[in-house]
């Protein structure tokens, strides 16, 4: 029994390390989430701290293909069924967990259909919700990064 209670204990240390360390494609879990610079991924633009929280990033810097010399990413714009064209470079949402049922897939679906919405388009979006949404938007403008933070009004 002393081996299978050695073990026991190797796992959860093992789970509680990487809960707390593992790398997310865009986000890092460290107690604190860095939100990475789009442009740069080796570089933390951003530090978000969160607290039974879900978050969600979409973004189109890094699965996208080229064709005849143009980047295309690979969210779609549905009003088209082409590939977005807009320059946002990402949007993060976080909800509290505790306000949805299913809080990633809010955040997720939220996410995505963000991404080719206008700042105005979102906060009239989230200002709807009887919940609070949190929205980091960053956009390319005029060859260097912009960052927006948006709250809805609960």
């Amino acid at each position: 029994m002393p081996n299978a209670r050695l073990r026991a204990n190797a796992v959860k240390i093992i789970a509680k390390t990487l809960y707390n360390y593992v790398r997310f494609d865009k986000i890092f879990m460290l107690g604190t989430s860095g939100l990475l610079d789009p442009l740069d991924r080796n570089k933390i633009i951003k530090v978000i701290r969160l607290t039974n929280s879900s978050v969600e990033t979409s973004a189109n810097y890094e699965n996208h293909f080229f064709y005849k010399g143009k980047s295309y990413g690979h969210i779609m714009n549905p009003a088209t069924g082409m590939p977005a064209e807009t320059d946002t470079l990402s949007d993060t949402i976080i909800v509290k967990n505790k306000d949805f049922k299913f809080p990633s897939t809010v955040a997720d679906a939220l996410s995505c259909s963000f991404f080719i919405l206008n700042k105005k388009q979102i906060s009239n979006v989230i200002n709807k919700f009887k919940k609070p949404v949190k929205v980091i938007l960053i956009k390319k403008l005029k060859g260097h990064l912009e960052i927006y933070n948006l709250s809805s009004n609960s």
